[in-house]
């Protein structure tokens, strides 16, 4: 690891968990990265595919389509919105 001292993460929907495989670096990835996976509409999170990973599986209280992005998240973050529900809590 480039960064031993850190811990990465990354936020993904559930509609990627299947294609994780074929990520660059994916066998880096299964050690090295906690992934937060968020259910989306109708397409729960695949956990049997997840075996082997670091992560936590979110199910948001209301149906979380496919518009709903990790960058969508982090932009209403920056303008200061309430995004409670859309994160686990602390």
């Amino acid at each position: 690891r480039e960064f031993p001292e850190r811990d990465f993460g990354a936020v993904i929907g559930s509609e990627l968990v299947h294609d994780l495989k074929n990520w660059r670096r994916a066998d880096e990835l299964r050690t090295d990265v906690f992934f937060l996976v968020v259910a989306r509409a109708l397409l729960p999170v695949p956990h049997d595919l997840l075996r082997g990973y670091r992560y936590r599986a979110i199910q948001p209280p209301y149906p979380v389509g496919a518009s709903l992005s990790s960058s969508m998240i982090r932009e209403m973050l920056s303008q200061g919105a309430v995004v409670q529900g859309l994160l686990p809590a602390r």
